[in-house]
């Protein structure tokens, strides 16, 4: 006996798959398990494929946006088309399944928009570092010359000292004396920081440390009228660090404060700008902090961030706390704001820096 077989109509194919109670999916069927079959199968066979040949042209390459712009479009164009097609043949019954698939393709085309606008920040942000490790290492030679021609006029002012000159001239070479001293120290602190006495680990007594540098800081200190204090423990505290990544924490810190204490003055006429650093020697660590306006509490992480700044816009560069935290955790420690202590105008002011115990000399 002969059997024929009869064409299956649309509602055929659709027949299995039944709603759930709550309608947040479908029942547990055969046919809806050959669905989901079916999507896997298409899902893997359109996705893996274009997975791997992205891996393998871009591995080791530079990102190339232009054309990931273009085959992203395409993408989108080819999706577009085959959701005009799905909706051809879609019974009008399982309306709700199309738009499910439209929404999918919606919040997908979303997500590699703002894949893209995150690539473009990347890309701008990348630019910015490599424009400016430039500068550092321009900065770098010319600071080295620096020194050299800063500690030879040292040398000639010296051997002026025990000449006869008159008085008003003494006074002027001693003013001068003391003004190159002070620059020639700051430039000496450039040593470390320099690439080479970046990457190298030595002991050194933390305290000396943040007495030269006071020393290099304080005609700056004075021309802004600054109150400084440190507090040092009653030992004298050895670490072993890159003696480098410690000074440009410090100097960065400094930097910002002379920054928005400078505003707050020109705003309060009777306001007296304090730096005050303190060391701990259990666990290693030193607070510093300033009586300037602070920063503001929803901002406590956002200063670490690269390129975030609230600085007018020609100081502005968003790197100084990035960077110091970044010498930080090179040591396995931590840089933080204090949020034990918030007043009620929710202000935070002092920094906390933490090394590990094996920092410790």
């Amino acid at each position: 006996m002969n059997h024929v077989l009869k064409p299956l109509s649309r509602q055929d194919y659709f027949s299995g798959l039944l709603d759930q109670t709550n309608r947040e999916g479908l029942r547990a069927t055969p046919e809806q398990q050959v669905l989901v079959g079916i999507l896997q199968h298409i899902i893997q066979g359109l996705f893996r494929g274009f997975l791997r040949e992205m891996d393998r042209r871009y591995k080791r390459q530079p990102l190339d946006l232009s054309t990931i712009e273009t085959e992203i479009k395409s993408l989108e164009t080819r999706a577009t088309i085959a959701l005009k097609q799905i909706r051809q043949h879609v019974p009008h019954e399982d309306e709700e399944l199309y738009v499910d698939l439209q929404h999918a393709f919606f919040e997908f085309k979303e997500l590699t928009e703002r894949a893209q606008r995150k690539i473009k920040e990347v890309e701008e942000d990348s630019r910015q570092m490599t424009q400016m490790a430039g500068v550092g290492l321009m900065v770098e030679v010319v600071a080295h010359e620096l020194a050299r021609s800063s500690e030879s006029a040292l040398k000639t002012l010296e051997a002026l000292r025990g000449q006869e000159l008159p008085d008003s001239a003494r006074a002027h070479f001693e003013t001068l004396r003391a003004e190159m001293k002070s620059v020639s120290k700051r430039l000496r602190v450039l040593d470390p920081l320099s690439v080479s006495g970046r990457q190298r680990s030595e002991t050194f007594d933390l305290e000396h440390l943040i007495d030269e540098l006071e020393e290099g800081h304080r005609a700056q200190f004075e021309r802004h009228g600054v109150d400084f204090k440190f507090v040092p423990t009653e030992k004298p505290l050895r670490i072993r660090a890159v003696k480098g990544m410690i000074v440009q924490v410090l100097e960065n810190l400094i930097s910002n404060s002379i920054y928005w204490m400078d505003i707050k003055s020109k705003r309060e006429s009777s306001f007296t700008p304090q730096i005050k650093i303190e060391l701990e020697t259990d666990p290693i660590s030193f607070t510093y902090q300033d009586n300037g306006s602070g920063i503001a509490l929803e901002n406590a992480e956002k200063v670490f961030r690269p390129f975030w700044s609230l600085k007018e816009k020609t100081k502005r560069r968003g790197l100084g706390l990035f960077i110091a935290r970044e010498c930080i955790e090179y040591h396995n420690g931590t840089l933080k704001l204090d949020t034990s202590n918030i007043g009620d105008a929710k202000r935070l002011n002092k920094f906390i820096v933490e090394l590990p115990e094996s920092a410790r000399a």
